[in-house]
């Protein structure tokens, strides 16, 4: 134990000095409001793991993870992940056992995610952090060859997908690039928003929430201060459901319909999915696009679901998600570029969190989520 509270303080000395050299922002691009809040609501490294550990053992003394999870400890040294502004969103430390990874916590670095924790669960694919460096030298030789590298940062440039943003700059000219490199495909990622659930683009996971929202976050993180974070009874419910891969990479939102469909009891391929909701070509699919196949009669190749409806940001909300699981049915949640599943919710110490499969080839698993108020849109399908 001193051997890691000592990990912790020289750790964060080292993040400390991190923290005087700031990740180049387009400034210009977000919210420097939000960005000052979330700065003036900075979690300490030493605290966010104190916070992790003690999360960590609530949800699995309250049944949340299962046995594995029993005898975990947390590696210290934390895996610090961005935010496009430039602020951090989280330190992810890895949950180990037998000094084998079991899983991840990722720790708010900020009161204004309103949570000691943004999510846990089991572990997804890990970064190759010398297959990112060994793409940013390409890059930079074949496309920017009079460039050199100023940072590289781990960001959540589309949450919960992660990428290295690379800064780099020009000593001739001063010109200065920002570029985002998927951390798992390697892909080069645009900075700007998705058109389309599945389509390539980029965002602040900060920016999207609002001013109200943020100030409530930080308030329920002080409320979380005073009564402490205790092992008590945590209200769930998960749903019994069955998670597919999507199989192309702008599929995500017809691989959840799959697993809807799933829990009907109707069998579908992605490609019958994609072809129903005008997706056929793989590019990303939008809400609408995915009622056409929900409300569709199951003898056409649709769900026959015709009361599914869909809503957007403040009814995209934890009692409504909470609602539809209560009724038995599991609902799409949307950000601008991805889509994901909810099973399931639980509320402990005032912390409500959601039950996500994600149809990512790079989370296998599914994890608990704490609300933030960052989601884009849900899919209720009834």
């Amino acid at each position: 134990m001193k051997l890691f509270k000592w990990s912790v303080i020289l750790l964060a000395l080292l993040l400390a000095a991190m923290a005087m050299v700031p990740m180049v922002s387009a400034a210009n691009n977000y919210s420097k409001e939000k960005f000052n809040l979330v700065e003036s609501n900075v979690i300490p490294v030493d605290v966010a793991y104190e916070n992790a550990q003690t999360t960590m053992q609530e949800f699995i003394a309250s049944g949340s993870l299962d046995a594995n999870w029993n005898g975990a400890i947390l590696n210290p040294r934390p895996l610090v992940i961005y935010d496009l502004n430039g602020a951090i969103l989280t330190y992810q430390f890895t949950a180990e056992k037998k000094g084998m990874k079991i899983g991840e916590v990722n720790a708010a670095s900020s009161k204004t995610i309103g949570a000691p924790i943004l999510a846990i669960g089991m572990s997804p694919t890990n970064i190759d952090d010398k297959a990112i460096d060994s793409k940013i030298k390409e890059i930079l030789k074949t496309n920017y060859p009079d460039f050199n590298l100023l940072s590289k940062n781990i960001v959540a440039y589309q949450y919960p997908k992660l990428g290295a943003l690379v800064t780099i700059s020009n000593p001739k000219t001063g010109d200065v690039k920002r570029i985002i490199i998927d951390a798992h495909d390697y892909s080069l990622i645009p900075e700007e928003r998705s058109v389309a659930e599945g389509a390539p683009g980029a965002w602040s996971f900060y920016d999207e929430m609002s001013v109200d929202q943020i100030n409530e976050n930080v308030q329920k993180f002080a409320n979380l201060q005073k009564s402490g974070i205790t092992p008590q009874y945590a209200s769930q419910k998960t749903l019994p459901y069955t998670r597919y891969t999507q199989t192309m990479e702008n599929w995500c939102a017809v691989t959840v319909a799959q697993m809807n469909s799933q829990y009907y009891g109707y069998s579908r391929t992605q490609q019958a999915i994609a072809n129903k909701m005008g997706n056929g070509g793989g590019q990303g699919s939008t809400p609408a696009m995915e009622l056409t196949y929900y409300q569709a009669s199951t003898g056409s190749g649709g769900l026959g679901k015709t009361n599914s409806i869909d809503v957007y940001s403040s009814s995209a909300n934890w009692n409504n998600a909470a609602d539809e699981i209560d009724a038995n049915r599991p609902l799409k949640v949307g950000n601008m570029g991805h889509a994901r599943a909810i099973a399931g919710y639980r509320i402990q110490n005032g912390i409500n969190s959601l039950y996500i499969y994600d149809p990512s080839p790079y989370q296998t698993t599914p994890i608990w989520e704490t609300y933030t108020g960052t989601y884009n849109n849900y899919v209720y399908v009834r």
